[in-house]
């Protein structure tokens, strides 16, 4: 009988000792869990960072691109206008001096 209860209680203190080594391992487990997420969220909130200046910037360059083609167009619109003003101002002078050469030929 005291072999027994020996062995028992040999048996319950191995069966403590394998419960607390898992007991600890479970901890270790759960604190890298903990220091994993963590570190997850903070990279998460510094990636949503990075996104919302880069969509802010993006937003910028949209805005400066399309004031630039604006401006462009704005230019363009009127360089034309010029190059016409030009052409029938060129016309205009191109008739009159060939008035002025019909009428000095028939003067001569």
């Amino acid at each position: 009988m005291k072999d027994r209860s020996q062995r028992l209680l040999e048996d319950k203190e191995a069966a403590e000792a394998k419960y607390q080594a898992k007991r600890k391992e479970l901890k270790e487990v759960e604190k890298r869990l903990i220091s994993l997420m963590s570190n997850s969220e903070t990279e998460k909130a510094v990636l949503n960072q990075k996104f919302a200046n880069l969509e802010q910037e993006r937003e910028k360059l949209i805005a400066n691109y399309e004031a630039e083609i604006n401006h462009l167009r704005d230019n363009n619109e009127h360089l034309t206008k010029g190059l016409e003003d030009n052409k029938v101002s060129n016309a205009y002078s191109y008739e009159q001096l060939r008035r002025e050469l019909d009428n000095s030929s028939t003067e001569l």
